[in-house]
């Protein structure tokens, strides 16, 4: 800090410095607290590290952390260390069990072994709200059987979060061993929310055992008002949730949020204290079906009754129909969030040759407190009465995340328009990603120079639909573009292909540069998913999206264009210099070369933290790769999937990880072949909160519950 500026800090009050220095992050003020004695002093004052949160905070270091929690001890009540992967397990131990005045601890993907949480649970007595990751749930229990003062503290916690991370075996010949014994519910007499993280597991590996548990003290239960699992294929995880479920189901419970995506209600529908629980939804706010076949209305969940409903996940369903969203709309009025992706029988009423919108158009009407909503992966071919989806959209200006998919863009008319240069026939047969990484014959495009297309150009030739949503809707955040065939080509190692998802060529091939240009007009989006965009050839819309696009944090990019031909490299090159305020990187497109170029301009996002590029036959230069990382500090996640050698993948990665192991402990640096065979086992290690973010690709819109904190 600048003598002269530090010298005007000096004549502000000790109660005007505090106002200031609450509007830091924890970790700004562990750096503060350096300036000198009285910034020392009034950093670790009561009113600011009360509640201290170094949540994915990849500055922190073990000596940060030590000497704030040693000048912090007794007037910490709140600590979330969530995603400190790096920092040491004994640090940990040792500096949080004398904070005694805790009461919501948070330490999910940390190194705290079973052995050390059941030694900081009899220390914190006073807790409240536990979070935290086990790699062996059955070693948890049999801890704290021979602890009688962590049993007491459990006893007390409402809110408990357990991260299942198990040990997945890889070999031909696996024996699995399925146990149902008793777990720590039989110490939680408080308890009110229970949440269950499955860790994103490849299909190849197998944990060593299943536990479902045995619930002998149900009564500890009958508190329970909040139950949710993550959307990770984790069988360990699963099997535990929903024999908890079953187990909880027999007590006469209210809940107010039930998340519980991917569960066989075919099965849960025939036992009776399951139906008899969940036709309580009186209560309910959040509730989440993804990936299970229910109909609506239905008699198991009474949604009509639903009224306080401000969360709905019915993702990936085949049997909803538009007079599913005609209920929806008459009888869940308080709806701020609703999740359609992948529900491709929503414009029609069970004949898919017969087209019925009206459901979706007096859902948009009615709902007019939505605020969020996921349209992804289906198929939008006809006008609504009212006119495009998108001015069906811009009725409501309240928006804050929309996902749609860009043949809701262009229409099936008579007057198709035949400008395009390439034919539909043609182009249909090269992006069908059906397979998506089988071979397909390369299509020479003629070279242009990368020029910026001028905003009212481009809206003004042709009608531009997403435009329509830009003046009514300027306070939106994330926005999702998905191609209806899109799904990524690493999500097949983890079972992320739905049974709902089916392709069909459609008009969707034309919706290219000058239809999203626009996008750049939104000035508070922090989140843009552009995939399975088959028309956008040279990416011209990139450039106007990153100087429009000012608070840009989080920029998703897959298969644009042609999949046999990466011809918008020089605009996304031109384009990254304008993100300074990206955060997260992820680029997926067959054929791509990272040269020095493109490791040049992407190193002018100096905020950047994560990148992750999948590229089938694509290359790195290596040089380009160090410097890179040497020039942007804030970094801490690099992921390469490319068609280099085995052999060079691991050479570089070896290297760059002991280059910075203690100068940047945080730093996370995964480089490997993308079919190789150990591409399995070697995803396994990636820790958990990366691999769901950024490496495996899905929509995020509308996936949880608005503020969701799990």
């Amino acid at each position: 800090m600048a003598a002269s500026t530090l010298n005007n800090f000096c004549l502000l009050s000790d109660d005007v410095l505090l106002k200031i220095l609450g509007y830091l992050p924890t970790i700004d003020l562990c750096k503060c607290s350096n300036v000198n004695k009285r910034f020392f002093q009034l950093c670790h004052d009561r009113s600011l590290v009360k509640h201290s949160d170094f949540n994915s905070c990849y500055d922190l270091t073990d000596n940060i952390l030590q000497t704030f929690l040693s000048s912090s001890t007794i007037h910490i009540e709140s600590l979330n260390l969530n995603y400190s992967y790096w920092i040491s397990g004994s640090l940990l131990e040792s500096a949080i069990s004398r904070c005694t005045n805790i009461t919501n601890l948070q330490l999910l993907q940390c190194k705290v072994s079973v052995k050390r949480l059941c030694r900081l649970m009899s220390c914190l007595v006073k807790l409240e709200t536990f979070a935290f990751s086990t790699e062996d749930i059955q070693e948890f229990h049999t801890e704290l059987t021979q602890n009688s003062v962590a049993q007491k503290t459990l006893a007390n916690i409402k809110k408990i979060c357990v991260h299942f991370k198990h040990q997945l075996e890889f070999s031909k010949s696996i024996s699995m061993h399925f146990l149902s014994q008793p777990s720590f519910f039989e110490y939680c007499e408080h308890i009110e929310e229970l949440h269950i993280l499955g860790h994103p597991s490849c299909t190849k590996g197998m944990p060593k055992y299943f536990l479902q548990p045995q619930i002998n003290k149900k009564e500890n239960l009958q508190h329970l008002t909040v139950l949710s699992i993550n959307d990770a294929i984790d069988p360990v995880a699963r099997m535990f949730f929903f024999g908890t479920l079953l187990e909880v189901c027999k007590l006469p419970l209210r809940f107010k949020t039930i998340l519980q995506p991917v569960s066989n209600l075919e099965k849960l529908q025939h036992k009776l204290h399951f139906v008899k629980c969940v036709q309580q939804v009186d209560d309910l706010e959040n509730l989440d079906l993804s990936r299970a076949s229910v109909e609506v209305p239905n008699p198991l969940f009474r949604l009509e009754r639903a009224t306080q409903l401000r969360f709905l996940s019915l993702a990936d369903n085949n049997k909803l129909f538009s007079d599913s969203l005609r209920v929806i709309a008459e009888c869940c009025p308080n709806m701020i969030s609703i999740n359609l992706n992948n529900c491709h029988n929503i414009t029609t009423n069970g004949d898919e040759s017969a087209v019925d919108v009206s459901g979706l158009q007096i859902m948009l009407l009615n709902l007019s407190k939505l605020q969020h909503i996921n349209l992804a992966g289906i198929h939008f071919h006809e006008l609504i009465s009212g006119g495009s989806l998108c001015e069906m959209l811009s009725i409501n200006s309240t928006w804050k995340s929309v996902a749609f998919s860009p043949c809701c863009l262009k229409y099936n008319k008579s007057n198709t328009d035949n400008e395009t240069t390439i034919s539909g026939k043609r182009l249909s047969s090269q992006c069908d990603n059906t397979n998506i990484f089988g071979k397909k014959r390369r299509i020479g495009i003629e070279t242009q120079p990368v020029e910026v297309i001028p905003l009212k150009e481009a809206t003004e030739n042709g009608k531009s639909h997403p435009k329509l949503l830009i003046p009514s809707c300027s306070d939106v955040e994330s926005f999702e573009l998905i191609g209806a065939d899109f799904r990524s080509g690493f999500n097949k190692y983890f079972g992320m292909h739905p049974k709902t998802f089916h392709y069909q060529a459609c008009s969707s091939y034309r919706v290219r540069d000058e239809d999203i240009v626009c996008i750049g007009q939104w000035k508070n989006l922090k989140y843009l998913q552009l995939s399975g965009l088959h028309g956008i050839l040279k990416g011209h819309c990139l450039i106007n999206i990153a100087k429009g696009c000012v608070n840009l944090q989080k920029l998703y990019i897959a298969y644009l264009g042609l999949s046999g031909h990466c011809s918008y490299m020089s605009s996304l090159c031109a384009a990254l210099p304008h993100f300074q305020k990206l955060l997260d990187f992820r680029l997926e497109q067959p054929h791509v070369k990272l040269d020095q170029t493109f490791f040049r301009a992407l190193g002018s996002c100096q905020n950047l933290e994560r990148l992750c590029i999948l590229s089938k036959n694509g290359s790195f230069d290596t040089e380009g790769v160090t410097v890179f990382i040497e020039n942007v500090k804030s970094l801490i996640v690099l992921q390469l999937f490319t068609g280099s050698t085995l052999n060079s993948s691991r050479a570089l990665q070896k290297a760059l990880s002991i280059k910075y192991k203690t100068s940047r402990p945080a730093l996370f640096i995964t480089i490997h072949p993308l079919f190789h065979n150990e591409m399995p086992q070697m995803s396994s290690n990636i820790p958990a909160k990366h691999l769901d973010d950024i490496t495996i690709l899905g929509s995020e819109v509308c996936r949880k519950p608005p503020g969701w904190q799990w």
